[in-house]
């Protein structure tokens, strides 16, 4: 998703509460897969702010993923949003 894109999901999700149920989520594995996908965009710029980790930690949490395995989803992405920025920096 472009950053534009992902900064409107962004403003949707903080502002309707049902955001996670208009969601297509069809198995835990693809639960955990879009969750780290958002955290590897919003880290994409190096940082994640407190903002959008709070709204994905909420989403996360809407997709029925824990606590512990958002903090591994979270790790995941971060490295996933760190090799993409060095493989494009080369």
């Amino acid at each position: 998703i472009g950053r534009i894109s992902f900064e409107a999901m962004l403003s949707a999700a903080e502002t309707d509460p049902s955001f996670a149920d208009n969601i297509f989520i069809h198995s835990p594995d693809q639960a955990r897969r879009a969750v780290e996908i958002l955290v590897a965009e919003a880290a994409l710029d190096g940082e994640v702010s407190p903002q959008e980790r709070a709204v994905i930690e909420r989403l996360a949490r809407q997709l029925k993923i824990s606590g512990q395995e958002f903090n591994d989803l979270y790790v995941a992405g971060v490295r996933r949003a760190d090799a993409l920025r060095k493989h494009h920096a080369n």
